[in-house]
């Protein structure tokens, strides 16, 4: 699966959502759009399903046009890009059974054991959907994405609202589809802990711009203040800035003799916290505020 945005630009009247967007995805993996609310992250995912078009610019998946080939590929993507509603008389079955129809997919009732399995909720498909959870709806419309077996899956906050077990979930049912089955992911997020988790790749939105787009490699780490200078933390493999040292916590088990070096340099400690190095750069690209 290749997708190749070329300056990508989408205005709504005098609004810009998304301006001089460029980037290629080529491999498979998940990826994370990071961003307040505004960003463009949603803009974005619209475009690669085809429901917005570009004001400029080109997305193309396979070679194929997002916008103008949209019917062909739309084959190749399953998308959660709205919160699921669904009717509440129907049941978890009917409704996958429906929207398989809908695609156009042969072999239903196999189709629907299959993306269940995935998901986890075969044993409530004969429920009326009314009586779900929040996150059992979640994953049931996760389940409807996935019919067809897409290679690409667009998702736009896939844990907004859930409780931290509903999350739990649906971040290892993403795991799975793409370390297992070797899927391409898309995701948005604004939580930067779920992003460090799931990513492979972090995309990081800023009023409409993409500011930041790496690996990721963002390991944890712990922040030291000390009352005076801290350069003598350096020899313990610490970054020094001013009062404040930096030790990467690539090993959670170095936090012991991180604590055993400090006391042992005599000086007095003010604050110790651990932190996110993604959240350090998520506040250096976004101008050092997050965005109302």
């Amino acid at each position: 699966m290749e997708l190749i945005a070329d300056s990508l630009t989408r205005r709504y009247g005098n609004v810009v959502a998304l301006t001089g967007l460029s980037l290629q995805i080529d491999t498979p993996g998940v990826f994370v759009i990071l961003g307040p609310n505004g960003a463009g992250k949603t803009t974005f995912m619209k475009i690669i399903t085809g429901l917005v078009k570009p004001s400029k610019g080109s997305l193309k998946i396979n070679g194929l046009d997002s916008w103008h080939d949209h019917s062909k590929v739309s084959e190749g993507i399953g998308a959660l890009i709205e919160q699921p509603e669904f009717h509440p008389y129907m049941t978890g079955r009917e409704i996958l059974e429906f929207h398989s129809r809908v695609k156009g997919i042969s072999g239903i009732g196999t189709e629907v054991e299959r993306v269940a399995g995935i998901t986890e909720i075969s044993g409530y498909l004969d429920r009326k959907s009314g009586g779900y959870s929040r996150g059992m709806k979640q994953r049931l419309a996760l389940a409807s994405a996935l019919l067809g077996d897409p290679m690409l899956l667009v998702l736009d906050e896939p844990t907004f609202g859930l409780d931290p077990l509903g999350m739990i979930m649906i971040r290892k049912i993403i795991r799975k589809l793409s370390t297992e089955m070797g899927k391409t992911v898309i995701l948005s997020t604004h939580l930067i802990f779920e992003a460090s988790e799931l990513a492979d790749r972090v995309l990081i939105f800023s009023k409409g711009r993409l500011v930041y787009d790496n690996p990721s490699d963002h390991t944890r780490k712990l922040e030291v203040e000390v009352a005076g200078d801290a350069s003598p933390l350096a020899k313990i493999d610490a970054t020094i800035q001013g009062n404040t040292a930096y030790f990467q916590l690539d090993d959670p088990a170095r936090i012991n003799g991180i604590l055993s070096g400090i006391l042992k340099t005599g000086l007095a400690v003010t604050s110790i916290r651990e932190i996110d190095g993604l959240e350090e750069i998520y506040v250096k690209v976004q101008g050092g505020k997050q965005e109302e």
